[in-house]
């Protein structure tokens, strides 16, 4: 059982940035605007937000679109202390579900099992560097 209390983690990073007057950048992945919504107030108070809407797990290309342009909504109607700003990945469902085949979700994985994150399924990881925080989706766990 994960015993880290994350929300405390994230006051000691906020007290420590903002004892220090910095903004840093945040990479967020988000899945939709009413799921985003109360991160983006809360958070965009401490950092300068790229929001990372990635979602090939959405099979139907209409919902993936309704939800990217409501992502984009609702960033240019909510008012922000700091920058908020758009970016989407690319939008691969077949390769996504050919991918995580014979995989399902589960967060409390058993040891030996392999679990696959969200970002091996992507080619982001050069712009972790530049975050100071990635939230991301709950892990797969195969059933291989």
């Amino acid at each position: 059982m994960n015993k880290i209390n994350y929300q405390k983690e994230l006051d000691r990073v906020i007290d420590k940035i903002t004892e220090e007057g910095k903004v840093p950048k945040l990479l967020l992945h988000v899945c939709c605007a009413p799921c985003s919504s109360y991160c983006l107030e809360y958070l965009s108070k401490y950092f300068d937000i790229t929001v990372y809407f990635y979602n090939p797990n959405i099979s139907i290309a209409d919902e993936y679109n309704y939800r990217l342009s409501e992502e984009k909504r609702l960033v240019s109607l909510m008012p922000f202390e700091h920058p908020v700003k758009v970016i989407e990945g690319e939008y691969l469902p077949k390769d996504y579900f050919e991918y995580v085949k014979g995989l399902k979700m589960n967060p409390r994985a058993e040891s030996g099992v392999k679990n696959v994150s969200d970002c091996d399924l992507n080619p982001l990881h050069a712009t972790q560097r530049n975050t100071a925080l990635i939230i991301s989706q709950p892990r797969l766990q195969s059933v291989r």
